[in-house]
């Protein structure tokens, strides 16, 4: 059973204290609610103060649920225009045209750069294709001549990646200028491609003798070798 609140037991009793019955009977029934009520309060001593705190209680956990509320959404507001200005300056170039070298890049388009427009080919052939270091190539035997020199088949083993099967182009001794250019933009030239029907360029070794273009092993060798056996 839920005992009386005694802040009402007092109410009453200051109504019935202060009402317009004189006389014995009002002193009476006066002093009966007052005895009541201290009655009330032996029984109790502490529920009402019990009761305020619990009153209290309910509103700071409800004034600091709204306060943690408002800074996580002031929080989250940040992170999210933070993040929308970052993805925005990564990558400002690509929202206009650009013009240089000789060739147009398009926003979102990759084009096709013309290796004979640099003045050094070297320079356009690193720009395009890795250099590999000479060590980590393998050559097994010749299997063919291409117009620069002598086409191998070999091995090409990077570190921590696993050895795979390579054709090797080399340049022939005794080369021009010219045809150092030529070989070099061969592969400047592949290198801009990524097409599974396209020749996987591997990369390049332009810093010591012979130089080399290294690309994927193709089994059937070349087309048009395959169209005229087939």
């Amino acid at each position: 059973m839920e005992p009386p609140r005694l802040g009402r037991c007092m109410d009453e009793a200051s109504i019935l204290c202060n009402s317009d019955q004189k006389g014995e009977d009002a002193a009476h029934q006066c002093s009966t609610v007052l005895a009541g009520a201290r009655k009330t309060q032996r029984h109790y001593p502490d529920y009402e103060i019990k009761y305020c705190e619990s009153e209290k209680q309910v509103v700071l956990i409800a004034i600091s649920s709204a306060v943690a509320i408002i800074l996580l959404t002031v929080l989250l507001y940040v992170l999210i225009g933070r993040f929308c200005c970052h993805s925005k300056s990564k990558h400002p170039d690509e929202k206009r045209l650009h013009f240089g070298n000789g060739h147009l890049r398009l926003p979102g388009i990759r084009t096709y750069v013309d290796p004979h427009t640099y003045e050094d080919p070297s320079q356009a052939v690193h720009e395009f294709a890795k250099e590999l270091d000479a060590s980590c190539i393998a050559i097994d035997k010749v299997v063919g001549a291409g117009e620069f020199g002598e086409v191998c088949s070999g091995r090409l083993k990077l570190p921590s990646k696993k050895e795979i099967c390579v054709a090797i182009k080399t340049l022939k001794g005794g080369y021009t200028d010219k045809q150092r250019r030529d070989f070099l933009a061969e592969a400047s030239i592949m290198g801009q491609f990524d097409h599974p029907n396209i020749i996987r360029l591997e990369g390049v070794v332009t810093r010591s003798k012979p130089v080399m273009i290294v690309t994927e092993y193709m089994e059937n060798g070349s087309l048009d070798s395959f169209l005229r056996k087939h």
